[in-house]
């Protein structure tokens, strides 16, 4: 997993090689940098330093703050996991100090909790809690709830180093409370482990073993090796403890494999170590020695100056039990410098004692009172009871080897006392721990009882709270429906109330139409019959009583002059006649066709009006009804009347054509033209009537009109009407 992570970041690196170093660019550089680094913080720690160095110093160069922080915060984190806790608080409080200067809460509280994690390194728990309660009270303040849990989760540790397993436990649990709300598994199943090593601890190894349980299951689900390994090495442990070397041979087998398989050094050299430890537990000094070495050596490898301290002792203890111990002396020196560089007291303290054991085995007394008197020292100021009570036993030996007797005595007598303590201490605080137990599970019953009494009702309140929100739901799905159909409502009424408006004013215009129609009727029946009257009835009376003077009279030169004059009335009547029948109703309409009757039509108007005209035929067949084409010639003669009457036009022009299943004709005139939308108000007399009849026997023939006008742009008027459906139907092939 990690390799892989490695060659992303390699291959991003890569792609920026060419980029320039400032701006964004040489930023993001130093993100990859950084990324880098924590990625071999655990397997190659001396590697990791290199490059988060790397990082720091280009981002001192851009004044990249945030990279800044990072950078020393990966230095710190790779100097914590070789050993090296000074190195790594230094770069710890660098990193701090510049995360106040730019007020970044949640970055400072990062600083106090890698800070409380060194100090807990170094075995200074007092400042541990400081750095972890300061970084507590940052991250609630914050509300940084993650982070929260973490500081909780490692405070316990500190208390489990404490021996106060109590408060180790406590806050073990909040922690895992936190975890089990926000839903990290992978945090939630660390916190399993972490309750699993404060039970190990206090000798429940069954209890121990199912929190570790449920942490390998989880680790061996989402496949983090890194955390598997761990977790298996804890699982090996309390198999120790409960004598079970051959099962914790296997998760130790299992730990180093996956070691090996995800490449981490330290974790490599951790697992030969704990190799070392069971084979020694089986006895098999021989076997558990070479294991040992082996993992001195890789912890020298990683630059873990700790580990190498811790396997150098036990190399130590082996070769003691060995009885070689010119070359147990030289291990036990070599681990006695390590402590030293790191300033751990804990190994320092096992390192002096050890140093006592064997200086006395070799005779060199003096030293062996100054290691034994120097580990006793540290041991009472570090509280390490066992360790007292171990180099009192050794003095008392060294003693009895120098056959100084009042001074064994003196140490045993110390000895027995510290030993009775001890049982004291024990007695009371297993005393105490069995009380707390009681007072846990009685609140644990106490809140279980509470839960169950309760749940009903949470399923009630839920129950309800779902019904509220359906009718609720419910309420708002009615009121969008009514104000859709409200919506609805109002716009249908809208459209009725137009349409009963366009209807009211159609049924207005055809009322005043079929007046205007009765008038115009009843006016042609008086010119008719004034016509008829007044001219061809008088010009027949005239030529009538001429005639009767011809018969009356003798027939003499006079009477050729009058029968001509008779004739010449007669004729002209004839004519007249003529002209009254080709307008009431042309015979050229129905002898030639549409297309001549409306030529003529032009012809004629145009030498009446004395208007420029012109008349356009495609020369396409026009196959129309009868009715059609008189409609159409009639509409045709009343769109040229209205042209003369308000026009005032020079040129009018009629065309007549096919399209398609349709006859267009259209009336052009130049004239001084009107706006169309005055045709759709209320008519003034008898105005617009003629077009409004025009366009409603169109209507009635399936046909439609067209009208363009703008004002001083002259008017276009367009009628279209269908052909004959067998000239449709010909046309559509």
């Amino acid at each position: 997993m990690a390799t892989d992570k490695m060659k992303k970041l390699e291959k991003i690196l890569e792609n920026l090689r060419d980029k320039p170093d400032k701006g964004a660019y040489g930023r993001r550089k130093v993100d990859v940098y950084n990324k880098m680094a924590f990625e071999l913080c655990l397997s190659r720690p001396d590697k990791a330093q290199a490059i988060a160095n790397k990082a720091l110093a280009w981002a001192k160069i851009l004044n990249y703050k945030k990279g800044i922080f990072d950078s020393y915060m990966k230095l710190g984190i790779s100097y914590n996991t070789s050993g090296d806790m000074d190195e790594a608080l230094a770069c710890y409080f660098e990193a701090l100090k510049l995360c106040e200067e730019i007020r970044d809460k949640k970055r400072v509280g990062d600083a106090y909790h890698n800070i409380g994690f060194a100090y807990q390194r170094k075995s200074d728990y007092t400042k541990a809690l400081e750095y972890y309660s300061r970084a507590v009270d940052l991250r609630r303040r914050h509300g940084h709830r993650t982070q929260l849990a973490k500081a909780y989760d490692n405070m316990g540790s500190v208390y489990v180093e404490l021996s106060d397993f109590t408060k180790a436990l406590d806050y073990h649990l909040r922690a895992l409370t936190i975890f089990k709300q926000i839903g990290n598994t992978d945090l939630k199943a660390n916190c399993y482990g972490n309750i699993g090593r404060v039970y190990d601890l206090q000798g429940e190894y069954d209890k121990a073993l199912e929190y570790f349980l449920k942490t390998l299951g989880h680790y061996e689900k989402t496949g983090n090796e890194q955390r598997l390994a761990e977790i298996l090495i804890e699982v090996g442990i309390a198999y120790m403890h409960q004598g079970e070397y051959k099962q914790a041979m296997n998760f130790f087998r299992r730990t180093l494999q996956l070691a090996k398989k995800s490449g981490y050094g330290l974790a490599i050299a951790y697992a030969y170590g704990l190799k070392g430890w069971a084979t020694k537990a089986m006895g098999r000094l021989d076997k558990s020695l070479k294991y040992y070495k082996k993992a001195y050596l890789l912890s020298e490898e990683v630059s873990n100056k700790k580990l190498s301290a811790e396997v150098l002792i036990h190399i130590s203890e082996s070769l003691v039990e060995k009885c070689e111990f010119e070359e147990a002396l030289e291990y036990c020196l070599k681990s006695m410098q390590l402590s030293s560089e790191i300033g751990n007291e804990t190994l320092l303290v096992k390192a002096y004692l050890l140093m006592g054991v064997l200086c006395t085995h070799s005779g060199r007394y003096h030293a062996a009172l100054c290691y034994l008197r120097k580990s006793i020292e540290d041991a009472q100021n570090k509280g390490m009871k066992h360790e007292e009570l171990e180099s009192y036993s050794s003095l008392t030996m060294m003693f009895e080897a120098q056959r100084d007797f009042e001074n064994a005595l003196i140490y045993h007598k110390k000895y027995a006392e510290l030993k009775g303590s001890i049982f004291s201490t024990e007695k009371e605080k297993y005393i105490s721990d069995l009380k707390t137990k009681y007072e846990t599970d009685s609140k644990e019953r106490e809140k279980e009882i509470y839960r169950l009494k309760n749940i009903e009702l949470r399923k009630e309140i839920r129950r309800r709270k779902r019904i509220e929100k359906e009718l609720k739901d419910h309420r708002e799905h009615l009121e969008e429906l009514v104000a859709e159909r409200t919506s609805t409502l109002e716009t249908e009424i809208v459209k009725r109330k137009k349409a009963e408006q366009t209807l009211l004013s159609n049924q207005r215009q055809l009322r005043a139409l079929a007046r205007e129609i009765s008038l115009i009727e009843e006016k042609q029946r008086r010119k008719f019959a004034t016509f008829l009257h007044d001219d061809i009835s008088q010009a027949l009376a005239l030529a009538t009583f001429k005639l009767r003077s011809v018969q009356e009279t003798k027939r003499n030169k006079n009477a050729n002059k009058k029968l001509a004059e008779i004739k010449a009335i007669i004729d002209k009547t004839a004519e007249r006649l003529r002209t009254l029948a080709f307008e009431i109703s042309p015979p050229i309409l129905y002898e030639l066709g549409l297309e001549p009757a409306l030529e003529w039509l032009v012809r004629r108007f145009g030498e009446q009006y004395r208007i420029e005209y012109r008349f356009k035929d495609d020369g396409l067949q026009k196959p129309l009804t009868d009715d059609a084409s008189v409609f159409l010639f009639q509409s045709v003669r009343e769109l040229l009347s209205n042209v003369a009457k308000h026009a005032h036009a020079k040129c009018v022009k009629v065309s007549a054509i096919r399209d398609g299943g349709s006859i267009r004709i259209a009336v052009e005139d130049d004239g001084v033209g009107f706006n169309p939308k005055n045709l759709e108000k209320k008519p003034r007399k008898s105005e617009g009537f003629g077009l409004f009849n025009v366009k409603e026997r169109l209507r009635h023939l399936h046909g439609r009109m067209e009208l363009q006008s703008k004002r001083g742009q002259g008017t276009t008027m367009t009628l279209m009407a269908p052909l004959k459906r067998a000239a449709r139907t010909k046309a559509r092939k």
